[in-house]
């Protein structure tokens, strides 16, 4: 059954990012659906992505982390 929300999906792909969370870090790709979070994996492909983003060399933090540098 054909939707709105799926003629019109907006997806983004982050790939090579190095991901730290719950004091793990490790290296994925990360697929985002319509601003959420739909998959985390080491590698992920799509047939369409509106946004594909290299992160090789770059940490992907959680949102509500608070970091503090001295």
């Amino acid at each position: 059954m054909l939707t709105f929300d799926s003629l019109f999906k907006y997806e983004k792909t982050i790939h090579n990012a190095t991901i730290a969370n719950e004091g793990k870090i490790f290296s994925s790709d990360v697929l985002i659906t319509n601003g959420r979070i739909e998959n985390i994996a080491p590698h992920i492909s799509v047939k369409f992505a509106v946004e594909e983003i290299n992160a090789d060399g770059k940490y992907l933090l959680p949102a509500d982390m608070v970091l503090f540098i001295e």
